[in-house]
């Protein structure tokens, strides 16, 4: 690790040219006004407009900027745990580069680092304009995260954040590939301070979450940190059994103390096979997730591959995430 870098700036890029065209100069006169030795890491997430070349031409224009690029398209997370496995920084800041993660914030996060906070999360005051579906389910799932986790989870965080070196050391300890990483951050503890925002504007492209991106990303979330879905599975089939049986009881009080009112037909006994089919389906679901996500660890593939690398001087980067193929 290069101790002489006093601030990392990680961003995760797919098909963002032409924000990164006007970002990187913005971010390199915001911390040049800061008096620091930095370094800006943008992670290729295997775009395929002109990102590569915008990338490669600031790097030769500044060797503090500097990029990976992945052998395709892996994700969000995986571009983000990337940069934080190349990040050399005493303190690593992470944010998106389509502008909706303000670089003014940069300083006053740097400052509350400062003031001995190892964690800064910064926490949206207002989301995208006109996405109101959106912003609905964001606040259900963070109510619901909140009721399902064993651990403090502030609402409306997004990736946007500052980490110290210790939190970065910790996280890169963590062997596990399916990562969330705005819930690791907030699991590992830690003192923290927060910093509320306004989601900025993009100045180009489209917006890289999508709602299967975003459920992916939810259920990623729900299983990393919680049980309980699990476990809602046996109430469940407990209660089925309880109805089942009630059920049962009424049906025979019926057939021997009232038998002209049962009504002969199989309406009502298609509709609990139905109802109660529908329930086992849900339930196997939920176990098959979670067998998904242990088979995927047992795996053992990378969460990422690294195909070439700008301005890191071809270094090798241990990491328990990736594979480096220089």
């Amino acid at each position: 690790m290069n101790n002489s870098v006093d601030l990392s700036v990680v961003l995760p890029a797919y098909n963002e040219a032409e924000n990164l065209s006007c970002l990187l100069p913005e971010l390199e006169k915001i911390i040049f006004g800061m008096g620091l030795n930095f370094e800006i890491i943008v992670v290729d997430d295997g775009s395929s407009d002109n990102s590569r070349e915008i990338i490669a031409e600031a790097s030769k224009r500044n060797a503090a900027i500097k990029g990976l690029f992945l052998s395709r398209n892996f994700g969000h997370q995986a571009a983000l745990n990337a940069g934080l496995d190349f990040a050399s920084g005493e303190v690593v800041i992470v944010m998106d580069a389509d502008f909706q993660h303000p670089p003014s914030l940069i300083p006053e996060m740097h400052k509350l680092c400062r003031d001995g906070n190892d964690i800064i999360l910064c926490v949206r005051e207002k989301n995208e304009k006109g996405r109101l579906i959106k912003n609905k389910a964001s606040r259900f799932f963070y109510l619901l995260m909140s009721k399902i986790v064993d651990f403090n989870l502030r609402s409306n965080i997004a990736d946007f954040g500052l980490y110290s070196r210790t939190v970065i050391d910790t996280l890169k300890r963590m062997p596990e590939k399916d990562r969330f990483l705005r819930g690791l951050v907030q699991w590992v503890g830690f003192k923290k301070a927060y910093l509320n925002y306004e989601v900025g504007e993009r100045r180009s492209g489209k917006r890289g979450y999508t709602f299967k991106k975003s459920l992916n990303l939810a259920i990623s979330g729900i299983t990393s940190f919680s049980a309980v879905p699990l476990r809602m599975s046996l109430w469940v089939g407990f209660f089925m059994a309880a109805f089942g049986f009630v059920y049962l009881v009424f049906i025979l009080i019926k057939y021997f103390f009232y038998p002209s009112s049962l009504v002969s037909g199989w309406a009502s006994a298609i509709s609990v096979v139905i109802i109660i089919g529908g329930l086992q389906l849900i339930i196997l679901g939920i176990m098959g997730e979670y067998l998904y996500r242990i088979y995927n660890e047992i795996k053992g593939r990378p969460l990422y591959i690294v195909r070439e690398k700008v301005g890191f001087n071809n270094e090798i980067i241990k990491s328990n995430y990736g594979i480096d193929n220089k």
